[in-house]
Parts: C-alpha cells; sequence; structure tokens
C-alpha cells in the first residue's frame, strides 16, 4: 500500500510537469527540468515516475478531463437551451480553455501526431478524447442536434480543427500582435461557429 507521504509526491511532481508541459511544450521539457521544479533530483524523481512520457500522458489526460467537466457540466445545466445556442456555448467553452490553458492549447496545436515523435500516440489519444468530449456539445438526451449522423461527425471535425487553429493563434500570441485581447479572438472564432451552423441546418 501506498504511503500518503508517496502520494504527494507524485502529485507535486506530476503538478511540476504540467506546468512545464504548458510553458514549455513536450520536447523544450526535460526531466531535469520536472525535477527542479518539484524539488527533487532526478534520480529521486525516477522513484515515483518512469520518465517524461508517463507524466505527459497524465498531463494530457487532466487536461482533457478538466475539458470534459467544464463543458457537460455546463451544457447539463441547459437541458432545454435551443440546439444552435447550445453549439454556439459549447465552443465558447472549448476556446476559452484554449485560450485559458497552454497545456490543452498545446495539445490542440500540437504536431507531433504528424512527425512520429514518441508523444505522438499520447497526444493522438488526448485528441480522440477531445473529439469525443465535442460529439457529445451536439446531443441532448433524446436525440443528436444533428438530425444526420454524418453532419454531426463532420461538425465535430471542423471543431477540432477550428480549435487547432485557434491554439495555434494564442500561443503564437497573433492576438496580442492584432491589438485584441482573447474574448474579442473567441468572438471572431465563434462567428466562424455560427456561419458553419447556419449552413449546417440550411433547410430545417
Amino acid at each position: 500500500m501506498k504511503s500518503s507521504c508517496e502520494d504527494e509526491k507524485k502529485e507535486t511532481i506530476v503538478k511540476a510537469a504540467n506546468r512545464l508541459f504548458g510553458e514549455r511544450g513536450y520536447c523544450g521539457t526535460s526531466i531535469a527540468d520536472i525535477a527542479k521544479e518539484a524539488g527533487l533530483t532526478p534520480k529521486l524523481l525516477y522513484r515515483y515516475v518512469d520518465g517524461k512520457l508517463e507524466l505527459y500522458a497524465k498531463a494530457c489526460e487532466c487536461a482533457q478531463r478538466e475539458f470534459e467537466e467544464n463543458l457537460m457540466g455546463a451544457i447539463s445545466m441547459d437541458t432545454g437551451i435551443e440546439r444552435r445556442a447550445r453549439v454556439e456555448k459549447g465552443a465558447k467553452i472549448f476556446f476559452q480553455l484554449i485560450a485559458g490553458d497552454k497545456l490543452f492549447a498545446r495539445i490542440l496545436a500540437s504536431s507531433a501526431s504528424l512527425t512520429g515523435q514518441e508523444e505522438s500516440t499520447v497526444e493522438i489519444r488526448a485528441l480522440e478524447n477531445i473529439l469525443q468530449t465535442l460529439r457529445l456539445i451536439m446531443k441532448t438526451e433524446k436525440a443528436n442536434i444533428f438530425e444526420d449522423e454524418k453532419n454531426l461527425e463532420e461538425f465535430s471535425w471542423f471543431l477540432l480543427a477550428l480549435g487547432s487553429v485557434f491554439a495555434s493563434f494564442v500561443l503564437l500570441g497573433f492576438d496580442r500582435r492584432a491589438g485584441m485581447d482573447h474574448e474579442l479572438a473567441i468572438k471572431h472564432f465563434l462567428d466562424a461557429v455560427d456561419a458553419a451552423c447556419v449552413e449546417s441546418h440550411r433547410g430545417d
């Protein structure tokens, strides 16, 4: 049975890794960096974790879980919300988390899955989970917001792709360069979501 001290040490390590992965990304963060941030030596850190990839997997799981909890918590409070408004509300939460959580933004903007780097499997799994959560935005207890499953799938992928663009936009600081704050940037991206909603439901 693990001691509480061991659990606390591991939690400290995980939190330190999450901060650094958010600030520097996976490749820009070393085990030595994480150990220093956690107040440990690299040798001692390895007593609690297997390595950087394990910590990155935990960080991605944590970011994805936070997104799902925030999104579903907000959406479940509005069971009678009109379908377009539901999509817009869910998309806004999605973009706000990207703007406010660098680790979540890095997962969305990551190119590791295209280059075959060691963290690609972790990121692909995280993106698949995020996509599944995005699908839930368009669902009610009784039916999909999109009657056509093909439209539902296409729109979920559209949101994921738009989120990836927005994540790059935020991480590169384009909003600051353009003289706009995150809220205004989110508004512009929501305009694209709204236009897509209109197009998807044309003829309803």
